[in-house]
């Protein structure tokens, strides 16, 4: 009896449940772009399943009645049924556009939901929005943002440029290149690589005043990509001259003043090599990221070593170039090129060029030191030629002593000698630094030195085939000593005995030894004068090359 009448119930809530469905799945599908809203029903569906479910129990321990007196049992299937629907529901929105199934396909639906919603003003704003989006982009890749005040900004600023004409332009070089392949002028260039196609067609048939045209056609469009105004320049020059190049790419850069690449052609263009390297140096500092500059930077110290060679100039060179690879690992560099095979060129000349400058043909500086009765004498091995003046202190760390000038003929140039220099017992500090051929200071280089109860001279001779080793000469100046006093001295090589001896005077004690081995030596050594002062048995470490 209570299941026949269950299956009537269930019948007769088939339509009332059908239309929950409808509605409620019309309702969240409308809802969907500011409400999930099959969820939040279905919880509550449950939650009154429950409840109806407990009701229903208790109801049915008490006195046996009529289930079509009570109302419990519509209200348990349309609760048990709601659940069904809207967990169904809640599953299929899971993956819904976001206006939607309805919205998104029928129109109609859409102009009801953005009404009811109060979404017209939204999408309108969000169209705006990305138009203004669109704006910005395009005006990112032709020019930079209005301001360059800190060094900080531009960099920013760089690479949000850099970054927009690689995304907006991707698809540039292949396009560039399908044009090239075909060898067809466009005859109504619309795009930057159109206009850059037909430049080089026409400069390639010989008809160089539509292919400066054409060049300048794509200027318009304010691109920082080097190669299309390396062209352009190239052109000028062979054709009309320096002055109208550089007056071109003055007009080009008043028009467009924020374009990093016009900024360093034109630098390119002064008179020197020295002017323009002033200009590339003051762009490097305001743009860090414009990786272009720092190759052309590294080229201008390469010229300027190959007429006078400096180690301020060759670190210069080194900096620039390496701060172009470290750029380059995140394509700082060839990202400026439509020709990406030219900025590949460019760099592997940029590392043939470091390493050439690198090697070890190039020396540091260096001291050859020795030591007599009237003090320490250096001469300075310096790294370059041509230097202007060595300047030199003692135990004071700002070197401001000038060595002067000696004359060979009718040239002079700095002295490299220093000394000699009488200096106490204990440890000293030589500084010194040279101003070069250019007028920079060199960094300060220091020599220590130690002044015992002997000091050394040490010198090692060529290496005997005779003897099957290499000797070494050693002369010893005793510090408390006479120049006239006759010395004793006592000494043993790698051992203690000290079971040589000779005697000599105290400013001119020379020992040459046996032939050696290479590697590493100790003398040990011990004096003793005339009037019976003995030193303490000393040990000078030295090596055989």
């Amino acid at each position: 009896m209570i299941s026949g009448q269950l299956t009537k119930l269930v019948s007769k809530m088939g339509i009332p449940l059908g239309l929950i469905g409808a509605i409620g799945g019309f309702i969240s599908d409308v809802m969907a772009p500011l409400f999930d809203f099959a969820p939040v029903v279905a919880g509550v569906s449950f939650a009154a399943f429950i409840i109806s479910s407990v009701l229903f129990w208790r109801m049915r321990q008490t006195e046996e009645r009529d289930l079509g007196e009570s109302i419990m049992p519509a209200v348990l299937i349309l609760t048990a049924g709601s659940t069904i629907i809207f967990s169904g529901w809640s599953l299929l929105f899971i993956n819904a556009p976001d206006k939607g199934y309805l919205a998104e396909n029928i129109e109609p639906i859409a102009q009801v939901q953005a009404s009811l919603l109060g979404l017209e003003e939204d999408v309108e704003e969000i169209l705006e929005t990305t138009t203004e989006t669109a704006e910005q982009v395009e005006e990112i890749a032709t020019v930079q943002a209005d301001t360059q005040e800190t060094v900080e900004d531009t960099a920013v600023q760089v690479d949000a440029i850099a970054t927009a004409q690689a995304q907006g332009f991707a698809d540039i070089q292949a396009s560039f290149a399908s044009l090239q392949a075909n060898q067809t002028l466009v005859d109504d260039p619309q795009t930057p690589q159109e206009w850059y196609s037909n430049a080089r067609i026409y400069q390639i048939q010989g008809d160089n005043a539509n292919a400066i045209a054409a060049y300048e056609g794509y200027f318009t469009f304010g691109l920082e990509f080097v190669d299309p105004y390396q062209e352009y320049v190239n052109l000028l020059n062979a054709t009309q001259g320096i002055m109208r190049t550089r007056q071109s790419l003055n007009d080009l850069w008043a028009q467009d003043p924020d374009n990093l690449t016009l900024d360093m052609m034109t630098a390119l263009q002064l008179d020197t090599v020295e002017e323009q390297t002033g200009r590339l140096e003051l762009l490097a500092q305001r743009a860090p990221l414009y990786a272009p500059v720092f190759y052309e930077l590294g080229q201008n110290y390469t010229r300027q070593l190959q007429n006078t060679f400096t180690t301020n100039l060759r670190d210069r060179q080194s900096d620039a170039f390496e701060t172009l690879f470290t750029l380059e690992d995140e394509l700082g560099y060839s990202r400026y090129y439509i020709d990406k095979s030219r900025a590949q060129e460019n760099l592997m000349n940029a590392e043939q060029v470091l390493a050439s400058y690198n090697s070890d043909n190039f020396i540091s500086l260096d001291f050859i030191s020795f030591y007599t009765g009237d003090g320490l004498n250096v001469i300075v091995v310096l790294p370059e030629g041509n230097v202007e003046e060595i300047l030199f202190s003692l135990d004071d760390p700002v070197p401001s002593i000038s060595t002067g000038k000696q004359t060979a003929g009718a040239q002079s140039f700095a002295n490299p000698n220093i000394g000699p220099i009488p200096l106490e017992k204990g440890d000293h500090t030589l500084y010194i630094k040279y101003i070069d051929a250019n007028g920079e200071e060199s960094d300060i280089y220091t020599f220590e030195y130690t002044i015992g109860d002997v000091v050394f001279n040490y010198q090692q001779q060529p290496y005997n085939f005779d003897l099957g080793g290499s000797t070494a000469i050693i002369t010893m100046v005793v510090v408390d000593g006479e120049p006239d006093m006759i010395q004793k001295f006592s000494y043993s090589i790698d051992s203690d005995v000290l079971d040589q001896s000779d005697v000599g005077l105290s400013d001119a004690l020379v020992i040459q030894t046996d032939a050696l081995e290479q590697g590493e030596h100790v003398l040990y050594i011990q004096v003793t004068g005339n009037d019976g002062s003995q030193t303490d048995v000393i040990e000078y470490p030295f090596v055989i090359e």
